[in-house]
């Protein structure tokens, strides 16, 4: 029986640039094994995860993908937690380095199968390549920041105190009822549910109902969201809960969007659902004298926001298509075939090694 399987990102293209929470993969002072691939664009190194978290889940495991959020289509990393495992690309721009080497993080060298000597007449259009695709991710880090500073205007003209402070007693309400102590210290995973991509906004949906059977599902235009699940946070850490915190990429230090509590079948998610447990509407809260005052402003605002949103995508879009050129001068040196066996053999060797201990 195949084991479940869910998604996170672990990175965002976000207003400061490209944010990584790429070391909350997995807790090393627990972990077994964790691979870092190292590899040029186009070297398989998506692939080769791809084909060990495929077999490790027909044994059983439970599996945690991590989608590129510049490309959703594309593995950055799989992580086995029963058995303290993770693979993860350690290449820019979420380069990762061991904490502890060969105790428990080893370097896997997908360069090894790559015919270097081949790449030598591309020399100079592989040089070109990376230069070209880069130089567009400035231009959509900047669109993005434009429009956080929208997003950020328009909550300080309508938010009140008083909204935020009934939004914070409606959480605290569902955090009583349901949240118990558990007597054990608590664990936080920091991540993201959406990515900023080159297919515009991406949720992984699919999360939400392989972690949870209830869902709370949260609405608010005007950014009430973060005030409701910053206080279930707080109440599922001092209970000694462990979370999957998922942050907004348009403020991924302190927006929480969406919050999991896999222990009790538990969400709280700004995702529509098709039967969600409770819905709860937080703009009520407002003071709609003065949304009404600001009607023709806000409509003004999101109409620029939605621009630069949209020339966003477009830069992350053309920097993929620049990718996707530069993986097709690497393709051609690549032994495939014998890194669709060196991936056999990894899943082999981890699967006799940890299986049986479970």
């Amino acid at each position: 029986m195949n084991g479940r399987t869910y998604g996170f990102f672990l990175g965002a293209n976000a207003p400061t640039g490209f944010f990584s929470y790429y070391d909350d993969l997995i807790d090393l002072s627990r972990a077994n094994e964790v691979y870092i691939l190292k590899g040029g664009p186009g070297t398989g190194k998506s692939s080769f995860m791809r084909r060990v978290a495929k077999r490790l889940v027909e044994e059983g495991l439970e599996c945690e993908y991590v989608p590129c959020s510049s490309d959703p289509d594309s593995l950055d990393g799989a992580i086995f937690r029963e058995i303290g495992v993770a693979m993860v690309d350690g290449t820019s721009p979420h380069v990762v380095e061991p904490k502890y080497p060969y105790a428990v993080e080893r370097y896997y060298h997908i360069g090894a199968f790559v015919d270097a000597d081949a790449l030598r007449p591309a020399r100079d259009d592989i040089v070109a390549a990376t230069e070209h695709y880069r130089e567009r991710y400035p231009s959509a880090y900047r669109c993005i920041s434009a429009a956080k500073a929208i997003d950020d205007d328009i909550c300080r003209s309508v938010i009140t105190s008083d909204a935020i402070e009934h939004t914070i007693k409606r959480a605290q309400g569902v955090a009583k009822r349901e949240i118990r102590r558990t007597g054990r210290e608590p664990i936080e995973r920091r991540r993201f549910l959406t990515a900023n991509s080159p297919k515009g906004i991406v949720t992984l949906t699919d999360t939400v109902d392989a972690l949870a059977d209830r869902v709370y599902e949260l609405s608010s235009d005007f950014g009430l969201v973060p005030h409701f699940l910053a206080t279930i946070r707080l109440a599922a850490l001092e209970a000694g809960c462990e979370i999957v915190s998922c942050y907004s990429p348009m403020s991924p230090e302190s927006g929480l969007e969406h919050l999991f509590i896999p222990s009790l079948g538990l969400a709280f998610t700004v995702c529509e659902t098709e039967s969600p447990y409770r819905r709860i509407h937080l703009d009520g809260y407002l003071d709609h004298e003065l949304l009404r005052s600001q009607k023709q402003r806000i409509r003004f605002l999101r109409r620029t926001r939605s621009a630069l949103m949209d020339e966003a995508v477009d830069d992350l879009a053309e920097a993929k298509r620049r990718h996707d050129e530069l993986e097709k001068l690497y393709i051609p040196s690549v032994d495939f075939d014998s890194l669709t066996r060196a991936a056999d053999s990894l899943a082999n060797t981890i699967a006799n090694r940890y299986l049986s201990c479970l």
